[in-house]
This record gives structure tokens, C-alpha cells and sequence, in this order.
């Protein structure tokens, strides 16, 4: 399976009444969450003697809400892609059953993704950043400095690309095939990478609508409504972000099933998750 269909097949999956019933469940707590924290910071700003401390609490507490809540619909989503791969009918109640004894799981593996992801991120892409705003900042500084930034962008760029790619399947190999942490990262390398043009195809296809969102949300925000701009963006988050999550799991159980199946290898356990493998 090719991004393109993929990411129809993830389309198609959230036109299915249940997933349109997690969208708007979505779309309330991120509205909810990013009005609170908008209250906050307005409230900061224009009153400087208030509690600084309650002030950040709440900043942290929405922060969490809004981090709970971005692991379990990737996990839910992994459980809705399996049930659309499965010809089953699509349950919210049933994947968020399925996807419960994950959640732990989860949390920890996606720890690791951001230290793998973040650690090269902050040498060579910041780093690259501060060589070329130094340059910017100071003209006497030599040409071998800009030089310098720039090869540390791109290369922190390539990095981004490969590691974003070899990390990609782990989520859905770690809850589908019932592995450990270290495990499916392991195994997302190593399948990722055999279909690293797909993989890719579907990241840099979200990261361009991406930009257009971004590029019209700005024009509202400037010439219409920054309420407008605001609710557009909350939608946009609403939507894009579960296509993400269900497009991946979904190219990964197509991908990986038999010629003589319908249906990929599942763990025969994956209700009870192993708690290290790896």
C-alpha cells in the first residue's frame, strides 16, 4: 500500500460514525484546553500581579490534559485501523477497550521517540540555527560560520527525516504484534525503512497540508477573525492528527499481510501486553 492510499483508507475510516463521534470529542477537549490556556495567558498579561504560581499550574494541568489526551487516541487509533483492516465494525467502545492495557505502554514508548528524536534535533538543528543568527546578528563574523550552521541544518533535517521514518511503525507494532518498548522500535527500523518512499510520502503529504492550513489560518487571523482563525485551527488539529494516527497503523497492517491472507500476523494475547520484551 502506497501513502495515497493509506491515507483514503484513513480518510474513509473517519467518516464512520464512531471515529466522527472521537473527532468531536477531540475537537471539544483541544478547544476547551487551548480557550483555557488563551484565558490564562490573556489573564497573565493583563493582570501582572496575579498568582504567578496558580498561573503556571494551570498552564501545566491543561498541558497534561492535552498530553493524555494525544496517547490515547494513538492508541484508539490503532485499535480503530485494525478493525477497519479486519472488516469488523468500526466500536469506539471496543477499541478503547482493546487500547486500554496499552496506555502505559504508550506513554513510555513515545518518551523514547522524543529522546531519539529530540536529542540530534537539538544539536544539529539548533545548533545550526544559533551559528546562522549569530552570523545575522554579527557581519564581522567569517563566512565558514554560516557555512557551518547551514550543513548543521540540513544534516539535523536528513536525521529528522530518517529517524521520523524508522520510528514511524512502532506504536502499531507494539500494541498489533504485542512487543516491548525497545522491541517494536527495533522492528519499526527495520520494516520502516523497506518502504521508507511511502513513509515518507505520508509524512511530507500531512506536512503540505500542513503549510496551507498554517498559510490560511494566518490570513484569517490577519484580514477576518482571529475567533475564525482560532476554531479553524482547533478543527485542523482535530482532524489531521487522527488521519496520522490511522493512516500509519493502517499502512503497516497492509503492508504486512500474507499473500495468501486477508489479514496480517495479530498477537494472540495483545490483551494483556507483555511488560519487557527487549
Amino acid at each position: 500500500m502506497n501513502a495515497a492510499n493509506s491515507l483514503k483508507e484513513a480518510y474513509l475510516t473517519l467518516k464512520e460514525k464512531p471515529t466522527i463521534i472521537l473527532l468531536f470529542i477531540t475537537f471539544a477537549i483541544i478547544s476547551l484546553s487551548l480557550f483555557l490556556l488563551y484565558s490564562i495567558n490573556l489573564n497573565s498579561i493583563s493582570n501582572p500581579t496575579s498568582n504567578s504560581l496558580a498561573t503556571i499550574l494551570m498552564s501545566y494541568i491543561v498541558g497534561l490534559v492535552l498530553f493524555v489526551l494525544f496517547f490515547i487516541l494513538a492508541s484508539i487509533s490503532v485499535m480503530i485501523a485494525k478493525q477497519k483492516f479486519s472488516g469488523e465494525k468500526i466500536l469506539l467502545k471496543k477499541a478503547f477497550n482493546d487500547a486500554k492495557p496499552f496506555f502505559i505502554r504508550t506513554v513510555g514508548l513515545f518518551i523514547v521517540i522524543f529522546l531519539i528524536l529530540g536529542i540530534p534535533m537539538g544539536i544539529f538543528i539548533f545548533g545550526g540555527g544559533i551559528l546562522f543568527d549569530s552570523l545575522v546578528a554579527y557581519s564581522s563574523i567569517v563566512i565558514s560560520l554560516a557555512v557551518s550552521g547551514i550543513v548543521l541544518l540540513i544534516i539535523g533535517i536528513i536525521l529528522l527525516v530518517f529517524l521520523g521514518v524508522g520510528v514511524s511503525q512502532s506504536l502499531p507494532i507494539s500494541m498489533i504484534e504485542n512487543l516491548g518498548i525497545i522491541a517494536s522500535i527495533k522492528k519499526s527500523f527495520s520494516k520502516s525503512y523497506k518502504s521508507f518512499w511511502s513513509i515518507f510520502g505520508i509524512g511530507f503529504t500531512i506536512f503540505m497540508i500542513s503549510l496551507v492550513f498554517d498559510l490560511i489560518e494566518y490570513l484569517i487571523s490577519t484580514y477576518i477573525s482571529s475567533l475564525i482563525s482560532y476554531f479553524l485551527y482547533v478543527a485542523y488539529i482535530a482532524i489531521l492528527y487522527p488521519i496520522v494516527l490511522i493512516a500509519i497503523p493502517i499502512f503497516y497492517l497492509y503492508s504486512n499481510q500474507k499473500p495468501d491472507s486477508n489479514k496480517p500476523k495479530i498477537g494472540t494475547d495483545s490483551a494483556s501486553p507483555k511488560i519487557s520484551q527487549g
